[in-house]
């Protein structure tokens, strides 16, 4: 099952939409903004469950007076931007809600995505992102570890879905 849904996502990401593809840096704005826009996040780093984590990581307590937030957005939004990037047609929602399988009488096996509104050229790891970060949920078909997965869970994923997109492509993903 992984597999075939790594092969349909390496489908889908040479999709030719008719629509813009030059707004990934409008599209990181509008997540960064949106996100940090209501201050919740704010909020919940000054909890003391918050600064616990980060001492049980670091053996020290962060403050959130050490940090200027909006310098490290403006890192964040470069670092992205700059980095090497081919955009795909991305899904942007690519999670287990959003995948439909049908099985037939006769055992075989179809997926289909749906719910395509925050469809938009982007980069393909926010389709991986999305799919990885899911994989604690619970469903024997696509994996129900409680923890993020491992490499060697993610090889299955990522070896199939550069073989679909090498031989769409004819180049080296």
């Amino acid at each position: 099952m992984v597999c075939l849904l790594a092969e349909k996502l390496a489908q889908f990401h040479q999709i030719r939409a008719p629509i813009p593809s030059d707004g990934s840096a409008k599209w990181l704005d509008i997540q960064i903004n949106d996100y940090f826009r209501d201050g919740s996040l704010f909020d919940s780093i000054k909890t003391d469950r918050f600064r616990d984590l980060i001492r049980q990581s670091t053996g020290q307590y962060l403050s959130l007076s050490q940090v200027d937030i909006s310098d490290e957005l403006i890192w964040l939004r470069d670092a992205v931007l700059g980095s090497p990037k081919i955009l795909v047609f991305s899904h942007c929602d690519f999670n287990r809600g959003n995948i439909l399988i049908r099985e037939s009488i006769d055992t075989s096996i179809d997926m289909y995505f749906i719910d395509f509104d925050f469809c938009s050229y982007n980069y393909r790891g926010i389709d991986f992102g999305r799919y990885f970060s899911s994989w604690k949920h619970r469903d024997p078909k696509f994996g129900c570890d409680p923890r993020f997965p491992s490499d060697e869970e993610m090889y299955p994923f990522i070896d199939k879905y550069i073989q679909v997109a090498d031989r769409l492509t004819g180049n080296t993903v």
